[in-house]
């Protein structure tokens, strides 16, 4: 994971606790890894600077509305080692002229006042780089030749188009032919500072090919703002001048200007594209890599490329960058003027190109062309590794894109041009998925549909858990069924038991009632036989036959009364047994209740378990962070 130690370690930075992630860096930035979004010790999101994707065009520091994007030089210890008596001598861009030109004399007297030695411009350098491109490209006969008095451009393919570099003409840089002119052929001794219109050109004085030459890079922004701060009366300075002479060199830094020495030099006719602005130039490396891939035979002599709009004279290090006057303009037109007289323009003796560029030899007759040739850093080349189809699909996914519409949303409000440019920051650890407002808005949809369904969950627990609570009563009120059953069993039981008992005695009784009965007819049937004895005794058997008779009619009421005994017995008998039957069904169908109330138990048992499982896998949910 990305950490903010990794960066701002660069010449340009940001400002961190001022940032608040806008992404405007990221909109305007040519470089798609240059800007890395980071998290802070607070959790908050800040768009950091790689330095080794960083090409110094300085559009973030343009583009950045709330001035948190900044840029360092050498101007402080510039000024400090003046200070310490150091030997430093100054070479000056061309645009300083262009851009003060009322105090730039006054300037050059308070720099010399500090212990500036020599003040040299650099128009006389980039006439000796016109002089190189010209010899290289008549030499070579070459078409599709790319200037690199741009450091940012430079850099740019170095880092970024490294097949580009046979194409980016090998001639030293106006700032480093002047050092090497200075160091080589001058023989100055001391350090060599450069005034400048541009952050990128550190990075090109500690490039392998300024071989050490020069020491500071001083922007015109932060010594003018150094001068105005610690209020320096620059009137109270003298003039001075640059000692050294120069020529249409003093063109390059406006827009065009190279364009302009070629066709002095080589002709009107000479094919010369030129392209400024971070924008175009980048957009047009990129369509000239695939021209050169393809072998396209259209191509120009020359592309005159800058990476600002307005040219070096409105640099990345300038005071003016965003001025939308035409002062600057003006002064670049009045020392055209100037400089094209001197050098004899409207001269008979020079006017076609052909004598002109003799005349450019002459001059540098003595310079052996090999000393302003350069060779570049192909070590700077970046690994930039192209992101299969599979892992961006993926991201996709994860931001919840899933048609091909959605992954063409291109609104540009994450910073990036288009939906491909940030699942590739994603892919490449720079970014992340919570700068899209679409998977914003689209995760905020599913949150609340998340909630929802929690909400939805929680009415369901409160539903289970009223279930449980039922389930728990349903238990313990079948447990008290359970008991008033196993007690109406056992009555039951009991009283069958009884009515078995009742029936037994029954039976004896109807035995003692037949016995009876045989007594009865026995008794009766003696006393028929007695009353016929009594008979025969005549008067002497009368009383006799009396008592006789009255046995017998007992008897005969025994026997009716036993009859009717036996009778009810036997009804008796049949209710018993009836009784008895339902017994055994109410038992049966107690017993059928009891077998239910039991299932019934173990069925609200399993209920209360599931429900306390469905209630923790609820609880567990509700609790679960989104992600």
């Amino acid at each position: 994971m990305a950490k903010l130690s990794d960066y701002n370690k660069g010449l340009i930075y940001t400002e961190i606790e001022g940032c608040i992630d806008c992404n405007k860096c990221i909109h305007e930035c040519p470089i798609l890894k240059s800007n890395v979004s980071v998290y802070d010790t607070k959790g908050d999101m800040k768009l950091c600077v790689d330095q080794d994707e960083c090409i110094l065009c300085g559009t973030c520091i343009d583009t950045c509305t709330h001035n948190v994007r900044h840029f360092k030089d050498d101007c402080d210890t510039f000024l400090d080692d003046l200070k310490r008596g150091k030997d430093i001598s100054l070479i000056i861009a061309p645009a300083f002229y262009l851009n003060y030109p009322d105090i730039c004399k006054k300037v050059f007297g308070y720099l010399k006042s500090l212990g500036v030695k020599n003040f040299y411009s650099v128009s006389f350098g980039a006439d000796i780089t016109s002089w190189g491109y010209f010899n290289y490209i008549t030499n070579k006969k070459s078409t599709g030749n790319l200037s690199q008095p741009c450091p940012s451009i430079a850099m740019h393919i170095e880092k970024h188009l490294p097949q580009l570099l046979p194409s980016l003409i090998p001639v030293q840089s106006p700032m480093m032919c002047t050092a090497i002119y200075l160091k080589k052929y001058k023989g100055i001794k001391g350090d060599l500072a450069f005034l400048s219109p541009c952050i990128a050109k550190k990075h090109e004085i500690e490039s392998k090919r300024a071989k050490g030459m020069i020491r500071y890079n001083v922007t015109f922004a932060n010594l003018m703002k150094y001068i105005d701060e610690t209020g320096v009366r620059l009137g109270s300075y003298p003039d001075v001048e640059d000692e050294i002479e120069y020529g249409m060199g003093s063109l390059y830094p406006k827009p065009g200007g190279l364009r302009e020495n070629v066709e002095y030099y080589l002709g009107a006719d000479a094919f010369v594209v030129q392209v400024e602005g971070e924008h175009a130039a980048y957009d047009y490396l990129d369509s000239f890599a695939e021209r050169v891939k393809k072998g396209d035979k259209t191509m120009p002599i020359l592309v005159d490329i800058l990476n600002c709009e307005k040219g070096c004279n409105q640099g990345t290090g300038t005071q003016f960058r965003h001025a939308r006057n035409d002062t600057i303009a003006y002064e670049s037109h009045k020392m055209k003027r100037k400089k094209m007289e001197a050098r004899g323009a409207n001269n008979e003796l020079l006017d076609t190109p052909e004598k002109r560029l003799a005349h450019l030899n002459e001059i540098f007759k003595d310079l052996k062309l090999e000393d302003f040739m350069c060779e570049y850093d192909k070590s700077e080349a970046l690994n930039n590794r192209i992101i299969p189809e599979k892992e961006l699909n993926e991201i996709y996914a994860s931001m919840m894109k899933y048609t091909e519409d959605d992954k063409h949303i291109d609104c540009s409000a994450c910073g990036y041009k288009t939906c491909h440019d940030f699942a590739c920051a994603i892919a490449h650890d720079i970014n992340y998925k919570g700068n899209c407002v679409y998977y914003v808005k689209a995760d905020l949809a599913k949150r609340i549909a998340y909630q929802e369904d929690i909400d939805g969950f929680k009415k369901i627990g409160g539903l289970l858990a009223d279930l449980a609570d039922d389930n728990s009563k349903t238990a313990n009120d079948t447990m008290v069924i359970n008991s008033y059953v196993e007690e109406a069993v056992g009555k039951g039981i009991t009283m069958r038991e009884a009515l078995e008992e009742i029936q037994q005695e029954l039976k004896k009784l109807n035995t003692s009632y037949s016995d009876v009965v045989t007594i009865a007819r026995m008794t009766n049937l003696l006393s028929i036989n007695a009353t016929i004895e009594a008979a025969r005794a005549g008067d002497a058997g009368r009383g006799f036959a009396v008592v006789a008779g009255e046995v017998g009619e007992l008897a005969k009421k025994t026997m009716k009364t036993v009859d009717q005994n036996e009778e009810n017995s036997k009804a008796v008998t049949q209710v018993l047994k009836r009784l008895i039957n339902s017994t055994d069904s109410f038992i049966g169908q107690i017993d059928n209740i009891k077998q239910s109330t039991g299932q019934i138990s173990v069925n609200v048992d399993e209920v209360q378990d599931k429900t306390a499982n469905i209630l923790t896998l609820m609880k567990d949910l509700q609790n679960q962070q989104y992600e």
